[in-house]
């Protein structure tokens, strides 16, 4: 078995072995199973894509050739919409296994009662070389940041990303 260092998250358990994170339900760091999200984003990414230019050609027609404001306004709207669905597949990743040469930065935000809670933000390259992010919420008291859950976490991940 490998070495592994592990703290409670708000979803479950991160574990922080010696090539790899790997967040899961459980305590044993095996039985977790990667539910990577991006892997067939292809298909999604086309649409909403097409999607935005659809309705940015709306946009135009709506508000400056046919003074429809309305309709264009309208058509603003759903391809701003479309274009953060579009950059979500791309930013944040929903993966649980990270590789560690992956990982680019580590970075921890405490909690701001009552709008945040405490979390890392884990920075890598992911597949196609696409940077890509994973927030990790922390367990523990949501307005405190001295909580020795995320005492525990904070000194783990100082100990491996310094």
């Amino acid at each position: 078995m490998s070495f592994t260092k592990s703290f409670p998250t708000y979803n479950g358990f991160c574990h922080v072995l010696i090539d790899k994170i790997i967040l899961s339900t459980s305590e044993n760091p095996n039985n977790a199973v990667d539910h990577s999200f991006n892997k067939h984003n292809n298909l999604k990414i086309l649409v909403s894509s097409i999607v935005f230019a659809l309705f940015i050609a709306g946009a135009i027609v709506g508000l400056f050739f046919k003074d429809e404001i309305l309709w264009g306004s309208y058509s603003l709207v759903i391809a701003i919409l479309s274009l953060i669905y579009f950059y979500s597949f791309n930013i944040v990743s929903k993966t649980n296994i990270i590789q560690k040469a992956a990982i680019t930065k580590v970075q921890f935000n405490p909690s701001i009662y009552p709008t945040q809670q405490a979390h890392f933000v884990i920075s890598f390259k992911g597949e196609n070389l696409i940077n890509q992010k994973r927030i990790i919420y922390l367990k523990g008291n949501f307005a405190k940041t001295s909580d020795a859950t995320i005492q525990q976490a904070i000194l783990v991940m100082e100990e491996e990303f310094g």
